[in-house]
């Protein structure tokens, strides 16, 4: 059961590291505080942050009778439902990082098509 756990802390660290790099990269490309989807991804995203963040310290402090040391199905539970959650959290920065450089893209090219219109009336 000590590979659980380890596999736990693994997605735990994970799972900390991508939803705080989230929220932050979420926070500086986009106005999430203008609309209601901005607010609940960024809510969302803050409360499951906060949770493996709060689990995290957690079973650092304690770590010899942190939750997950005994082999029981609640633990087995526990392990899929963190492997399934930060691969979520995971998945979510990669795809914020796609939409950020699509709409870089875009606004090159609305750039580019405005500055080829001004020469062509210069």
């Amino acid at each position: 059961m000590k590979v659980v756990m380890v596999f736990n802390l693994v997605w735990l660290i994970l799972g900390t590291i991508f939803g705080w790099a989230f929220i932050i990269r979420y926070h500086l490309n986009y106005p999430w505080r203008l609309n209601n989807t901005g607010r609940h991804i960024m809510s969302w995203s803050m409360i499951a942050t906060m949770f493996y963040t709060l689990y995290l310290v957690r079973t650092i402090a304690d770590f010899d009778s942190a939750p997950g040391s005994a082999p029981t199905v609640f633990n087995l539970v526990r392990f899929a439902l963190f492997t399934a959650f930060t691969y979520v959290i995971v998945q979510r920065y990669f795809k914020l990082h796609g939409n950020i450089i699509e709409d870089r893209i875009r606004a090159l090219d609305e750039t580019s098509r405005r500055n080829e219109g001004a020469d062509e009336t210069a």
